[in-house]
């Protein structure tokens, strides 16, 4: 990987978080189970699932070798900017 490692650790640490929580939210819609002022219908389940796997592609996309560059070189254009007008 060409991006700095805190970068892929986190991307790593969110996938797996919300990997792991994945079968309870499965157990959550198959059984019903209510908690308080979490919505609980189906609908909310049907879109509450699948949105995970959009959440780790999103934690993904941030973090991927194109956006860091891009980010790194803007702050770097930045930094060139304030130095030439101060």
């Amino acid at each position: 990987f060409s991006l700095p490692f805190h970068s892929v650790l986190t991307f790593i640490r969110n996938a797996i978080l919300l990997i792991s929580v994945y079968p309870a939210n499965i157990n959550m819609a198959i059984n019903h189970i209510h908690l308080d002022h979490v919505p609980d219908g189906d609908w909310f389940q049907a879109i509450r699932l699948p949105f995970q796997f959009v959440l780790i592609a999103w934690a993904y996309w941030y973090t991927k070798p194109d956006q860091q560059s891009k980010l790194t070189e803007s702050i770097s254009e930045g930094d060139r900017i304030t130095e030439k007008n101060a």
